[in-house]
């Protein structure tokens, strides 16, 4: 069967849907140096040479009194085990954490964009200390 893409809002989703994590990452790493935050990115951790617990986020962004933590994953992208134990971790601190994908660059502007919190942002669970 076909997909409808009459609409732009479909033809935007099947676009979205499409988008391989890197692009996804360069759109996300340009709202963060537009909107002067101070991040990193450790590119193809896979190949870099680390030291101390794998899993580490795909972005870490610092601006003001705000620590937004984002998993970067295509659309069906899932976290990993590792992954989900920083973001749990992160989260307990009292960072925004994020798993963004394509679907999201909407949310992703209004978040580095903004000047506070999202209600996009996880929410921790202090009883089970995990992501809600």
């Amino acid at each position: 069967m076909a997909r409808d893409l009459t609409t732009i809002d479909a033809y935007q989703g099947m676009l979205a849907g499409a988008m391989p994590e890197e692009e996804l990452l360069i759109a996300v790493e340009t709202e963060l140096t537009l909107g002067r935050w101070l991040w990193h990115h450790v590119r193809r951790s896979d190949l870099a040479q680390q030291q101390g617990d794998s899993g580490w986020p795909d972005v870490v962004a610092i601006r003001g009194p705000r620590i937004v933590v984002a998993e970067i994953k295509v659309a069906k992208g899932r976290v990993e085990v590792a992954q989900q134990a920083w973001l749990d971790g992160w989260l307990a601190a009292g960072a925004e954490v994020y798993v963004w994908r394509p679907a999201d660059l909407d949310v992703i502007r209004e978040v580095l964009q903004g000047d506070a919190g999202h209600e996009h942002a996880h929410r921790h669970d202090p009883a089970t200390g995990r992501l809600l």
